[in-house]
């Protein structure tokens, strides 16, 4: 979870601590339950911080700084991106609304992100898509790289839309895609967004931007080399 969900949302951290311990302390077979069954398989090298499922960066920080990696190249390998997102969210949040606290769990979050499948994105304002801000790519793109680097697989990455009045889950390229299509090379986007004067290429460069990081992260001097721009764009590039 980001810094900013951490500090607005201390009771939803409550809520789903409590509901975490419950769920490991019923008395069922560990085959019908997998919490309880992942919190005994850990418990004895962890102890009772295997019960922690939120992570976070620690207290008083925020963005756990995948972005700025990405955006000045400072990287060579997918692990260097996956080490600089554990380092930084590594911290889990435990406790109830009296006394949440965080714990420096670097380790045991590198044990859960390797028995991750599936990673999602749940988009559930207008203002912004998944191609508009650098905080996709930073934590799920960071999250996905995590979980690949700890598990050795690549998980399913999943983006949903909750701001029809149909909710619809997409797969990240698809979701990418269609963004890309209906913003960044559509005419009408493109001429709505020149009304707006000098942030009209701003938008546009950040759109560009972020969905070539979400894809394949590189320097933003490369960022759109080999990308063939429609020809409504040249008139915002003065």
């Amino acid at each position: 979870m980001s810094g900013v969900f951490r500090d607005m949302f201390p009771h939803l951290i409550a809520l789903l601590n409590r509901a975490v311990k419950l769920v490991a302390d019923l008395g069922e077979p560990p085959e019908a339950n997998y919490v309880r069954k992942h919190y005994l398989e850990m418990r004895d090298k962890y102890g009772d911080r295997a019960l922690t499922r939120l992570f976070s960066e620690r207290p008083g920080d925020y963005g756990n700084r995948v972005n700025h990696l990405v955006e000045t190249s400072r990287w060579v390998r997918g692990e260097d991106i996956a080490e600089v997102y554990t380092t930084h969210m590594g911290y889990g949040y435990v406790g109830d609304l009296e006394s949440i606290g965080a714990v420096e769990a670097r380790d045991l979050f590198r044990h859960l992100l390797g028995r991750v499948d599936i990673v999602s994105q749940v988009q559930s304002s207008v203002d912004y898509s998944i191609i508009d801000i650098d905080d996709y790519y930073a934590y799920l793109g960071g999250l996905s790289k995590a979980v690949e680097v700890n598990s050795g697989r690549r998980p399913l990455i999943l983006y949903t839309d909750l701001t029809q009045e149909r909710p619809r889950m997409l797969d990240v390229r698809d979701a990418i895609g269609f963004y890309v299509r209906t913003r960044l090379l559509n005419p009408r986007w493109i001429e709505g967004m020149r009304r707006h004067g000098y942030m009209a290429p701003r938008i546009f460069r950040r759109g560009l931007s972020t969905s070539s990081a979400l894809r394949r992260p590189r320097a933003p001097s490369r960022i759109g080399s080999g990308i063939g721009l429609p020809r409504h764009t040249c008139s915002m590039r003065r």
